[in-house]
């Protein structure tokens, strides 16, 4: 409920700005299709690393069995985006997010199973390309994929009590099989696609030119 609360915000913020934008001048109605610059940010949930058993790392040798109890507040998004032409863009973004769960854990001393409690801050960098399918002055259909990197700042607890840190590179994709853009030189966007940034996300961006 949070999360949907979340998009229904971001989707009240876009109406609420294009209302505002509409009843100015035409200057502030330019073509979304012809601006050349596009700076965004967006929320998404359901990143690949929920399902993905838990990320890998040093800290592995303590545990047994796969990850459960998975929890995640989503993955926050900022990006810039280039029009090569009507049909086509360049750009790059940056996320944050944060994952939380459990594993299994055995405790050789006592030779019984407890479980750890495992905490991943991601942070990724990708670059994009979107292709559209509709290119219309207020409204813009498209897909696309962005690669890049994650560096993933890694702890594990058991009992409560740090037992090792760990900082590593992991590759980063990102595919979004449809996405729509809606408002002029202001609007908003919802995505669907999948990889380790969000399966649905939604956003504002603003679009402007060269000048």
């Amino acid at each position: 409920m949070k999360r949907l609360f979340i998009m229904m915000t971001i989707l009240f913020l876009v109406v609420f700005c294009n209302e505002l934008m509409s009843q100015e001048d035409g200057k502030m109605k330019k073509d979304q299709s012809q601006l050349p610059n596009e700076l965004h940010v967006s929320y998404g949930f359901a990143s690949a690393y929920l399902f993905a058993n838990g990320v890998y790392h040093r800290a592995d040798k303590y545990a047994n069995g796969d990850a459960y109890d998975e929890t995640s507040f989503g993955t926050i998004m900022i990006g810039y985006n280039r029009l090569l032409t009507k049909v086509s863009t360049i750009g790059f973004e940056f996320s944050y997010m944060n994952l939380d769960y459990k594993r299994k854990v055995s405790d050789y001393p006592t030779n019984t199973f407890d479980h750890s409690q495992w905490n991943e801050k991601l942070i990724s960098g990708l670059a994009k390309v979107t292709f559209s399918y509709m290119n219309r002055p207020n409204i813009r259909l498209y897909s696309g994929a962005g690669i890049g990197v994650s560096i993933d700042f890694s702890e594990m607890k058991y009992k409560m009590n740090p037992v090792e840190k760990d900082k590593s590179l992991k590759p980063a994709l990102q595919a979004t099989l449809m996405g729509l853009r809606f408002g002029r030189q202001f609007g908003g966007f919802i995505e669907f696609g999948i990889g380790t940034n969000a399966i649905i996300t939604g956003g504002l961006s603003v679009q402007i030119g060269d000048e």
